[in-house]
Order: C-alpha cells, then sequence, then structure tokens
C-alpha cells in the first residue's frame, strides 16, 4: 500500500487515517467498506476488515448523504451531535498546535 505517495500525508499512517474518516459507501467495490479522507481526496477501501486500496474521490461514485460540508474549510464531514466544528478543523487545529514550540526567556 503505497498511502504516503498516493494521499500526500506524512503526519500519521493509514490505520489512524480509517479511524479519523467518516464512513462512505463505495458501490463500485461490492463487500467492502470505505472511509472519505477529504484532506487528502482519498477513498479508503477495506474488505473483510483489511484496508486494500486507496483512490482519489473524483475518480468514485459515494454514498455520502449523511455528511454535512463544513462551512470553514469545505470537508465532508459526519456531524455528531455535539460538534461545534468539523473534525477535519478539529484535527487541523490540534496538530498546529502540537507543532508549537513555546520558549521562554529569562
Amino acid at each position: 500500500m503505497r498511502w504516503f505517495q498516493r494521499a500526500g500525508v506524512t503526519e500519521f499512517d493509514i490505520r489512524e487515517a480509517w479511524y479519523r474518516s467518516p464512513s462512505v459507501g463505495v458501490p463500485d467495490y461490492v463487500g467492502t467498506k470505505g472511509r472519505l479522507h477529504e484532506p487528502s481526496g482519498t477513498v479508503l477501501i477495506a474488505r473483510d476488515g483489511v484496508i486494500v486500496t486507496v483512490v482519489y474521490t473524483g475518480d468514485e461514485r459515494l454514498n455520502d448523504d449523511h455528511l454535512c460540508v463544513c462551512d470553514r474549510c469545505g470537508y465532508r464531514y459526519d456531524r455528531l451531535p455535539d460538534d461545534r466544528e468539523c473534525q477535519w478543523c478539529r484535527d487541523n487545529r490540534a496538530s498546529w498546535s502540537a507543532a508549537l514550540e513555546v520558549v521562554f526567556d529569562e
């Protein structure tokens, strides 16, 4: 699997991307489950609990009517009742916070 080359994501591996991404139906892949990773524009496809391929979203028909579109970033996400922002904006803010280094001069 060439997750890093295809998705251009280096912050986390394909397994973490699977868990961060909302479920979508992928009608052209019978017997599979799909997850939409919007920041990379890819759909992760699994069969029998194993991720078997990653495809670009423009190449596939998706059953994604249950997803909302974020007003801030424009990505589709699965809104939970207590969500104040989409998971992509939240993840992006968290990674920026983790990347900041605070230095105190004395």
